[in-house]
């Protein structure tokens, strides 16, 4: 039997390291997948360049690395980060262009993506990227993205903070998310002496997004546990944090959630934040939204599926002993009411003799 378990134990390990180098194969083995459209490379450096974002926080996301290319036809100019996972890869769309952000605009191609100028933002899987078009066809914009999430086959599946915000009243285009003290120290929003208690040695992920009507932030902390999360809002209480409009917290499960606003604008808000393995988006036509949803069915399925079957065994066995119990109860309640019930009927003895003659 401990061998078996060993065996068993060693195939998964092997299942997952295999699963793990497939999720992370280089760029250049997706090319020969995008139809009549050609990438050639142009940057042998795969170094990030500094003017997009600074290097420390490029890091601090998990950068592999970075190429350059030119398609054809288009004419248009490809870069690609490759990160460490897709939520690294949505962290870093989520801050690029953080000062013009306002002014852009999202195409209709089925991937989360931001137009600002000539130049688009989106992502894919671990992989995020930046087209320039200065000189393409004005459709290239649209119709090249598309061909790359046909051609990467991952998903790309969004955070644990970021899915289970609260969906009322959420300006879906705030959204920002941060896996360490030096992008989210590029946030306004969050109090300098707050990002020290916030735990991302602890493998603390953040989220930050404003909420109608007056725009008030809400800083929402996902933890790897209930117990990690329990720990880092103790700390928080204790630390001497100001924020001009107040600081109002919540936790729920591994979800800790601090809001940046009035009594008022803090209530509905923190109210709503539930840690839950159902989360009901509103406006269900926006795509973004639909795109979040349906990754976070897929995250908690697995889970939902083995909670049921465990509920449903151990209902199973009240059941059974239960009607063990009142069956035995019901019995001795009729031997004592009747008790010839529960007498034999002694020997019995066959007169055989009385058959002959």
């Amino acid at each position: 039997m401990l061998r078996r378990k060993r065996l068993r134990a060693v195939l998964t390990c092997a299942l997952v390291g295999a699963m793990t180098v497939l999720a992370h194969a280089e760029f250049e083995e997706v090319l020969p997948n995008l139809a009549d459209h050609e990438l050639v490379r142009i940057d042998l450096s795969q170094t990030a360049p500094s003017g997009e974002f600074p290097a420390d926080i490029v890091e601090e996301y998990g950068f592999l690395s970075f190429t350059r290319w030119r398609t054809r036809p288009g004419a248009a100019i490809l870069e690609v980060y490759e990160m460490i996972d897709t939520q690294a890869a949505f962290g870093l769309f989520t801050i690029w262009n953080e000062g013009r952000r306002d002014s852009g605009r999202s195409l209709a191609m089925g991937l989360e993506n931001l137009l600002l100028g000539e130049r688009l933002a989106f992502w894919r899987g671990h992989y995020f990227f930046i087209l320039h078009s200065s000189l393409a066809h004005p459709d290239f914009l649209s119709s090249f993205p598309p061909l790359l999430k046909k051609a990467i086959d991952e998903r790309s599946l969004h955070p644990v903070s970021v899915f289970q915000l609260p969906a009322d009243s959420l300006v879906r285009a705030s959204i920002r998310f941060y896996l360490g003290q030096k992008a989210i120290g590029t946030n306004p929003d969050i109090p300098r002496q707050l990002i020290g208690h916030l735990g991302f040695k602890d493998q603390a992920e953040a989220t930050v997004a404003r909420y109608e009507p007056d725009g008030f932030p809400l800083l929402l902390l996902a933890y790897p546990t209930p117990s990690v999360a329990d720990d880092y809002a103790g700390r928080i209480q204790d630390a001497s944090v100001f924020s001009e409009h107040g600081i109002y917290m919540k936790r729920s499960g591994p979800l800790l959630g601090l809001f940046l606003g009035p009594h008022s604008a803090a209530t509905p808000v923190l109210e709503d934040l539930q840690y839950t393995a159902s989360v009901d988006w509103i406006h269900e036509e926006d795509a973004q939204l639909r795109d979040i949803e349906r990754n976070r069915a897929e995250m908690v399925t697995f889970f939902g599926v083995v909670t049921g079957s465990i509920l449903f065994t151990g209902f199973f066995i009240v059941v059974v002993l239960t009607m063990g119990i009142a069956a035995g109860l019901l019995r001795i309640a009729l031997l004592r009411r009747f008790p010839a019930m529960g007498r034999g009927s002694g020997t019995i003895f066959l007169d055989l003799q009385g058959r002959n003659g």
